[in-house]
């Protein structure tokens, strides 16, 4: 029984060196992956600098997925793709004169940034003033038949219900059943969508002339 109980011993001891090893190993992993994630945010804000911004983007993402869940880090990689890299790119694509490109950009901000009111207020801003300048330059539609807006996007908001069973759940679905720059969203763009469950609230603004607005719920035109 002696030599029984003294075969035992050690076990526990093993146990704990194998504990401490792998808790030492996590934490050699978890510098390397920080300063990777910082290193990696620097190398996007310099291709940000020189308009590099597909390469900014991959760059920071790559940062987010490294960096600590939760960390520092990984909120500045996360506001530089949300929010700081896009708004450097749609300065640089009005220059450019690609005011089609610059709202859809917007478009996605107002998507990434639901949780923000601050910067979705400063979004609606930009759009707006988007509008102001695509109007000054592009040719206004004569008309615009409302009601035939509001009836096709109602149709195509049924059609997503019967094949999924409810509404577009947010602004991802959305877009796939509306796509934007495209019949019926032409002459608009979606200025707010809510999914309320059997039903929804989607207002529309002009494009051509920004204090326009269509707000539709799933019973019709309210405005």
């Amino acid at each position: 029984m002696t030599r029984f109980l003294a075969a035992l011993t050690p076990l526990p001891l093993i146990g704990l060196l194998l504990a401490a090893s792998a808790l030492y190993a996590a934490e050699e992993e978890k510098p390397a992956a920080w300063d990777a994630a910082v290193k990696a945010i620097e190398r996007g804000r310099s291709f940000k600098r020189r308009g590099y911004f597909d390469e900014a983007r991959e760059q920071f993402e790559i940062a987010r997925q490294l960096a600590p869940a939760g960390s520092e880090v990984q909120a500045q990689a996360t506001l530089e793709l949300h929010y700081q890299l896009p708004l450097v790119e749609i300065q640089h694509r009005v220059n450019a004169g690609d005011l089609d490109g610059a709202e859809r950009i917007l478009q996605a901000m107002v998507t990434l940034n639901q949780e923000q009111p601050e910067r979705l207020q400063q979004i609606e801003t930009m759009l707006r003033n988007l509008g102001l300048m695509r109007g000054a330059t592009s040719v206004v539609p004569i008309a615009v038949d409302h009601k035939t807006v509001i009836e096709q996007v109602r149709r195509r908001l049924e059609v997503f219900r019967r094949e999924q069973g409810r509404y577009p759940a947010g602004y991802r679905e959305l877009n796939a059943a509306l796509p934007a720059n495209r019949p019926p969203l032409e002459h608009f763009v979606v200025n707010h969508y809510a999914d309320q469950g059997n039903g929804y609230v989607l207002v529309l603004r002009n494009r051509y002339d920004p204090e326009q607005t269509l707000t539709l719920q799933n019973t019709g035109l309210l405005r």
